[in-house]
């Protein structure tokens, strides 16, 4: 990987690492690091604006995606000091949009194995700061707001564990299961699907999808794995007290309908069409509050929506969404099944599970999620990297 990928991820590391501190304190002291970062950022920006030119020339879906990106940015309301403080500081408003400007370069894998070890103290990191917070603030969950930067690390990992040491995949593994049962314990049910689908997918891209593994041994596989979860899901029902894991309360609540029905009466076909803008809100009527129950604040209207699709929407439009959509489809189809190796195909599993997740979550922001979801499209885009055998992407990273 070249050394302006790591700076990236450096950059969003401190930029989310701070972020997260700053919503559960607000101590202004940790806007300081993410200023930083937003300028070295923006420093990056320019350095590979002419790399980025170059990979997607040839790219229609991409070029036409990324102008209405653009349009989408200068459609602004005024530029006041809260606009200000939301282009700087706010991970789902300018800087969502321009992460992919910095990922479409050309890869390499001369250092992989550093960049898998990135990727791994960035899942430690917030799921450690996740459960130091958890006992400090034992009454507050915190699991959706650092699972935006733990799960897809290492769920990125799994997904192409024959192709990394196996300590690596251990620590995914772990913390995708602490997240998990953290998703049981606070009954965030987004957060349990998304662990779900990365343990899966991982399982059917090592094992299914392996062309060294047997038949037999393929169905040995699915017999073990099923049974490992029956047997692991009823020692849980059997053995633990179901009353201590809130999942079992919200199963069926609905948290959603509420939020859509205010999102669909305050739009017109003309904002269906071709969304409000970066900063464009819509009529909801809530309450915020920080993670020490304090300085409770009433709005009326929101600039976010807990649905990856709608939050498109309502900036950019359907237009916007329909472009997005193309892309991720058409990513996918070329990384797993015009890819003569595993490690695309493996990875465009990612694609899949990101699409599922903006059914109740996944709006776009500037977040290690987001630069793995650009990194994977990047792959599945290089008719390079698709043409290699799983042999030659092994020599390459070792």
């Amino acid at each position: 990987m070249k050394k302006e990928g790591f700076f990236i991820l450096i950059t969003i590391f401190i930029y989310s690492f701070f972020g997260n501190l700053f919503s559960v304190n607000n101590l202004y002291y940790f806007r300081i690091p993410q200023l930083i970062a937003f300028l070295f950022f923006t420093f990056l920006i320019i350095s590979s604006l002419n790399f980025f030119i170059v990979k997607i020339k040839k790219k229609m879906i991409l070029i036409l995606f990324f102008c209405l990106s653009f349009f989408t940015i200068l459609r602004f309301r005024q530029l006041d000091l809260n606009e200000i403080r939301l282009v700087i500081f706010d991970s789902s408003h300018l800087l969502s949009y321009l992460l992919p400007l910095v990922v479409f370069q050309v890869f390499s894998f001369k250092r992989f194995t550093f960049f898998i070890k990135l990727l791994s103290l960035f899942s430690i990191s917030f799921i450690s700061l996740n459960l130091f917070l958890i006992t400090k603030y034992p009454v507050n969950n915190f699991t959706d707001l650092f699972s935006i930067s733990t799960l897809p690390p290492a769920g990125f990992i799994l997904l192409i564990s024959k192709f990394i040491d196996k300590k690596y995949v251990i620590i995914s593994l772990i913390i995708i299961l602490i997240v998990f049962f953290l998703g049981l314990f606070y009954g965030r049910r987004t957060i349990i699907f998304v662990s779900t689908l990365f343990i899966f997918f991982s399982f059917i891209s090592n094992i299914i999808l392996n062309n060294n593994t047997s038949s037999e041994l393929k169905l040995s596989s699915i017999f073990i794995f099923l049974s490992i979860i029956y047997i692991g899901y009823s020692i849980f029902l059997n053995n633990v007290d179901l009353n201590k894991f809130e999942i079992f309360n919200r199963l069926d609540v609905d948290s959603r309908s509420e939020v859509f029905d205010y999102f669909s009466k305050d739009f017109n076909i003309k904002d269906i069409i071709i969304g409000r803008g970066i900063d464009g809100t819509y009529f909801h009527p809530t309450s915020y509050w920080n993670f020490n129950n304090s300085d409770i604040k009433e709005i009326s209207r929101r600039s976010t929506i807990e649905n990856g699709f709608l939050h498109i929407i309502l900036k950019g439009g359907s237009i916007l969404l329909l472009l997005f959509l193309t892309v991720l489809i058409s990513a996918f189809y070329l990384g797993f099944f015009k890819s003569n190796n595993s490690f695309v195909k493996s990875l465009s599993f990612y694609l899949v599970i990101s699409l599922v997740e903006m059914l109740t979550y996944g709006q776009p922001t500037f977040s290690i999620k987001f630069y793995l979801l650009w990194l994977i499209i990047s792959f599945c885009f290089s008719s390079r990297l698709r043409k290699l055998s799983d042999d030659n992407i092994i020599s390459m990273i070792r």
